[in-house]
């Protein structure tokens, strides 16, 4: 198992109702080393079950309170069982080209349904839901 924990110099100062209304490097520079060891004895302590629970307990509820779904021009389900094939660096590469049927299938490099180009939006609905999730753990 590895265990990271991260902190910074930064800090923000609130006021009375709490909201934060100055930022500023904290001048000990012992902090984030402390803050880290804290971290990680009071995760080592909990075990990864633990932990892991209280992290999707955290992030899904801001998680959860939005979603994306996008249309295409091709039969939804032709044209996911083709992006499954690839690779997100081959998804990438040929977002905007037809999705093709596979080599030694039938119609072997011909466009599903013969559409043509369209954008690959499952992969825009992965990358959003990835963002999404990077954003709320780093907050």
């Amino acid at each position: 198992d590895v265990i990271v924990s991260g902190a910074t110099l930064f800090q923000r100062e609130r006021d009375a109702r709490g909201s934060p209304f100055n930022s500023s490097l904290h001048e000990d520079r012992n902090i984030p080393s402390s803050r880290c060891h804290a971290a990680l004895h009071a995760a080592l302590k909990l075990g990864f079950d633990a932990v892991r629970s209280e992290h999707q307990k955290d992030y899904s509820e801001l998680y959860n309170r939005t979603s994306l779904t996008l249309d295409t021009k091709s039969d939804g389900r032709h044209r996911l069982e083709c992006e499954q094939l690839l690779t997100t660096p081959e998804r990438v590469a040929r977002f905007t080209r037809p999705c093709l049927h596979p080599p030694g299938s039938e119609h072997a490099h011909q466009a599903v349904n013969g559409t043509g180009p369209y954008p690959d939006t499952h992969l825009q609905q992965l990358l959003f839901n990835h963002g999404k999730y990077l954003l709320i753990a780093a907050s």
